[in-house]
């Protein structure tokens, strides 16, 4: 994901100088690549490697905006991912891998198909008895 300052783009070959670039190492910690920017804030060009949150967390196929958040709908991968677009950092973005939520669902939904078979057998038990 790659955001622009267009406020810190006086011109262009300036700009290009003025990159940064976030990934997370295997512990999960960030790692800088700076370009001539100092910081995040001087930066003109700011680059996450979303890959590094999720290694699914690619080929997405639209985004939209709820400020102060961007969302990133997922393609083929299932992982959606919500990044802060004030604090744009690879700490303040969050994703969901939605091929988990579903097996979840699928082991719910399960669950709850037995809890009312085990009450149908109750019940006609019940029946039975009586």
């Amino acid at each position: 994901m790659v955001k622009v300052n267009l406020q810190e783009m006086n011109n262009t070959a300036d700009c290009a100088l003025r990159v940064i670039s976030e990934a997370l190492d295997d512990q999960g910690q960030v790692i800088y690549n700076i370009k001539t920017a100092m910081d995040a804030s001087t930066a003109c060009i700011h680059i996450l490697d979303l890959t590094t949150l999720h290694p699914n967390a690619k080929g997405f196929r639209k985004g939209f905006l709820g400020y102060p958040y961007g969302y990133l709908s997922p393609g083929q991968f299932n992982v959606p991912v919500r990044l802060n677009l004030v604090n744009f950092t690879l700490s303040t973005a969050s994703y969901i891998d939605l091929g988990n939520v579903m097996m979840l669902m699928l082991i719910m939904a399960m669950m709850i198909m037995l809890i009312m078979m085990t009450m149908i057998v109750i019940v006609f038990a019940y029946d039975q008895l009586i």
